[in-house]
């Protein structure tokens, strides 16, 4: 049996008239080979409220893997993400106008979780392609991290044996007119979401100190 994927993206928000992770999704949900992994997608609205979702979605699918994906603008590569912050310090509103400051994602939480994905590998697989990624160590404050954050504490609170991670992917080349910020062009971004399903469904977790496919406390900060 092929393995189960929830994908997980978002729409758009703030000045982004487009968010490649909503393209993204809509695309491997159709496309991905369904020998490799059977994937569900999910497009969510840019809020805190949307992200109540997660959890029903996790206890629906009982997924293998969780992956999130969200638009990182102004970074100039892909990445994947290393660790989920319990931390929601908005910048700029949600699509609802909210804006949490210095809230926690979940009160009484732990401070943070590793990925439970191999974050190694997928960095080597577009290394392999040429694609520019990297293994970031921060996925911000805002509703990605959120996301991230979230799915990861239900896992472990639940008792799933999801693995559960992120990915940012930089701006469109069109969604920059000026040329001035970085930018990838689709394809680049589809190559490289492909190339960490792959990595994903073929590779076992490779987080400090990690039970296999579980969700894991990172270290106090």
């Amino acid at each position: 049996m092929p393995p189960v994927v929830v994908l997980q993206g978002f729409g758009v928000f703030g000045n982004h008239r487009v968010n490649p992770s909503e393209r993204l999704v809509r695309d491997l949900v159709e496309t991905y080979p369904k020998a490799r992994a059977s994937i569900t997608g999910r497009v969510l609205d840019t809020s805190a409220a949307a992200l109540a979702e997660i959890p029903t979605l996790l206890e629906t699918y009982r997924p293998d893997v969780y992956l999130g994906v969200g638009l990182a603008a102004g970074r100039a590569a892909v990445a994947v993400e290393r660790v989920a912050l319990n931390l929601a310090d908005y910048r700029i509103p949600d699509q609802n106008g909210v804006t949490l400051t210095e809230q926690p994602v979940v009160p009484g939480g732990p401070a943070a979780y590793w990925s439970t994905l191999p974050v190694t590998a997928i960095r080597e697989a577009w290394r392999a392609a040429d694609i520019p990624g990297y293994i970031s160590n921060t996925a911000g404050t805002f509703l990605c991290n959120h996301a991230f954050y979230l799915a990861a504490h239900t896992v472990a609170a639940r008792g799933l044996r999801t693995r559960v991670g992120f990915i940012h992917v930089p701006a469109l080349v069109e969604q920059v007119a000026t040329g001035s910020e970085p930018a990838l062009p689709y394809q680049v971004l589809r190559t490289a979401l492909v190339a960490a399903l792959d990595t994903i469904t073929t590779t076992r977790s490779t987080a400090p100190d990690a039970p296999e496919n579980t969700a894991r406390l990172a270290p106090e900060p």
